[in-house]
């Protein structure tokens, strides 16, 4: 996701839904609500971290009300979502290095060898 975009649908998730922001100074860099969170990974992918639930069909309702919602104010900025793992209109040195400092600090461990180019 280009850069920018990820705090506009973020912000958009609290704006619209019960997820509150948590800041690393001025940027957001995850949701949280109740005991889930959605957490800003490298490459600006939304994670979902569902709250402890009792069986998979209460998980997957879980999912599927995050995908719901996500899609919903991502649609008004124009983005729309592929689980893929990786933006593919973007090479490794397009894509932004999140504005969190546990993904700076990877970043600049991980460049050291030779996979570990790809966490932005």
């Amino acid at each position: 996701m280009r850069r920018g975009r990820h705090r506009r649908a973020a912000q958009g998730s609290a704006d619209k839904y019960k997820w509150q922001p948590v800041y690393e100074g001025d940027k957001i860099i995850a949701l949280v609500e109740g005991m889930a969170s959605i957490t800003l990974e490298p490459g600006g992918q939304f994670e979902l971290s569902g709250a402890p639930l009792e069986h998979i069909h209460q998980t997957c309702s879980a999912v599927g009300q995050h995908l719901t919602q996500l899609r919903d104010v991502a649609g008004g900025l124009g983005i729309e979502f592929l689980g893929l793992g990786n933006e593919p209109e973007m090479v490794v040195a397009e894509t932004p290095i999140m504005p969190r400092a546990a993904t700076r600090s990877c970043a600049i461990y991980m460049a050291e060898g030779s996979a570990g180019s790809g966490i932005r």
